[in-house]
């Protein structure tokens, strides 16, 4: 079961002592306590008599709304809670739910701020203990918490549902539910379940194109570009970037929580490289598997100890693993297992060829005389420079040539002068003629001359009142 737990005025009711004794248990300097308890101390708050401040109020307990440490000092008093619920995880007291005793997680609960969730095993001994850790935090900090505005979430299979509400006193919610203005469930989002996201964020695109900025405007937000554009990225373009990072992440950390639970539930028999997704796999995982191709082309398998990589079943093989470079037949003689090192193929800092020395591993020694091995642990480099969100967008976008009247455009005319020019070197303009190709019902003529039909072309070098422009243009300067 998951609780979405609501703190009762949560920056209003923090106690001053418990939150000085918290900040010496965490040995901060003497200095620095009596700073924060001098900054509490002075708080005054005054009341408005027909509109004019009468007398003071001295409070004792609450943070000061707006002030940039309330949030730091919060989550100090807040991380106590966190440690109360270790604590009874550690003692066994609460059981965490099998899914994150099968990944070994000891993560339970989740704090941004005053918005808290917790996750363990549906039963009422696990809520009579919740409770009893929220009183004693609440009496302790001052936080109590909101029973009639805090939710219990339960998977479909969970039994005594109605026991687990009473004893918490919360209401009971459904999947997908939201937290931090995000939808949350266990099972793949459909587009219904962002009707609510996708609405609001139109309404201000709206309000954005109609209310705040022109086309040249927006465009100063973004740098331009030398490729013929307006330098606005692509959606696409920024998707496989992110997947890429993430991707990125996932193959070199492994102390991250999210990571550690992707591999519990995607990589116990495989790995990044070689994994098959499913249908009901996280829709994340599936998409950071569809940039494997991009991202093995910008990588490079920097060998060193070979204690990180895999022998068999990583691509530091010329891009390929062993398996795909020389096939099963060849790769079962090694007597490898999946999860074996690439360090089992190294010897005293170079090639064991005494291992490879039968004819049937020649192709694997020809490939191996072409590796080169470095005296170091072993690395993941980006081919073009440091792996930044900027080097791997590089590295995932379509480079378009560069255009020689990209600096006309962007040098230092206006904005709105280089967007209309931008549009006259694409053939963009709003002519009669161009809105005709896209379907619109106007006469193609030139409101000029009134005799051609109003191309680029005709407005800008065959009109008779372009040419008379143009030559009034270099009469004048000259």
């Amino acid at each position: 079961m998951a609780l979405k737990i609501d703190i009762t005025k949560a920056f209003d009711s923090v106690s001053w002592s418990f939150l000085l004794k918290t900040l010496i248990t965490s040995g901060f300097n003497p200095i620095w306590i009596k700073w924060i308890s001098n900054l509490l101390h002075s708080t005054r708050y005054s009341i408005l008599v027909n509109g004019s401040p009468t007398g003071f109020i001295q409070p004792s307990k609450g943070l000061r709304q707006g002030c940039p440490l309330s949030p730091l000092l919060f989550t100090l008093v807040a991380n106590q809670l966190s440690q109360l619920i270790n604590t009874s995880i550690s003692e066994g007291r609460l059981t965490l739910s099998n899914t994150a005793l099968k990944a070994k997680s000891t993560c339970c609960h989740t704090f941004f701020a005053d918005d808290l969730l917790i996750t363990c095993k549906a039963s009422v001994s696990n809520a009579r203990t919740l409770k009893h850790i929220f009183k004693i935090f609440g009496d302790a900090a001052g936080l109590h918490i909101n029973y009639q505005k805090s939710s219990v979430i339960f998977s479909k299979f969970t039994r005594r549902k109605r026991s687990i509400l009473n004893m918490l006193q919360c209401k009971e919610d459904v999947f997908p539910f939201k937290y931090l203005g995000l939808p949350l469930s266990f099972i793949g989002f459909r587009k219904f379940h962002c009707n609510a996201l996708i609405d609001k964020i139109s309404k201000k695109l709206s309000y954005w194109s109609t209310k705040l900025l022109s086309t040249a405007g927006k465009v100063e937000l973004i740098k331009p570009k030398d490729e013929g554009g307006l330098g606005v990225r692509k959606l696409k373009d920024l998707q496989v970037t992110s997947q890429c990072v993430l991707a990125w992440d996932f193959l070199l950390s492994k102390d991250r929580l999210w990571i550690s639970w992707f591999h519990h539930r995607y990589t116990t028999s495989s790995n990044f490289w070689n994994a098959i997704p499913k249908i009901s796999h996280s829709i994340l995982w599936k998409n950071m598997i569809n940039v494997r191709e991009t991202l093995l082309n910008a990588i490079h398998f920097s060998i060193g100890d070979g204690q990180f990589f895999k022998a068999i079943s990583d691509p530091w093989c010329e891009g390929a693993t062993l398996l795909q470079k020389f096939g099963y037949r060849i790769v079962r003689r090694l007597g490898f297992t999946w999860n074996s090192s690439l360090s089992q193929l190294m010897i005293d800092g170079g090639w064991n060829f005494e291992l490879l020395e039968e004819d049937i591993f020649k192709p694997i020694r020809d490939c191996l005389c072409t590796l080169t091995i470095h005296s170091r642990t072993d690395r993941l480099l980006w081919d073009r420079g440091n792996f930044t969100f900027k080097n791997v967008w590089e590295s995932c976008r379509v480079i378009n040539p560069e255009v020689n009247w990209s600096k006309i455009c962007w040098g230092k005319a206006r904005p709105r002068l280089s967007v209309n020019g931008v549009f006259l070197f694409q053939d963009r303009l709003s002519s009669m003629y161009n809105l005709q190709i896209r379907k619109v019902q106007l006469a193609p003529r030139c409101s000029l001359c009134l005799q051609g039909i109003d191309t680029r072309n005709h407005l800008f070098v065959q009109c008779l009142f372009a040419r008379n422009f143009w030559k009034w243009l270099a009469d004048t300067l000259d």
